[in-house]
């Protein structure tokens, strides 16, 4: 495959025998990637941010509920 993003994972090329162990279709335990598409209202830079604060309010909160059940 010319670019490996375009792939889907169906496990269609490790099908046959003769290509299941040439192709490795393990993950990347270091590596997150993921896409930002926006219709032009915001910058995908200003997205990204605010999902990153709404993420982190979200992990404080979920602190803080864990917080109180250990006591």
């Amino acid at each position: 495959m010319k670019n490996v993003r375009n792939c889907t994972t169906c496990r269609e090329c490790i099908r046959h025998e003769q290509f299941a162990d040439k192709i490795n279709l393990g993950k990347k335990k270091d590596v997150f990637e993921f896409h930002v598409e926006t219709l032009g209202q915001y910058a995908p830079e200003d997205i990204v941010m605010q999902a990153m604060d709404t993420l982190k309010e979200k992990a404080h909160k979920w602190i803080e509920i864990v917080q109180e059940n250990e006591n």
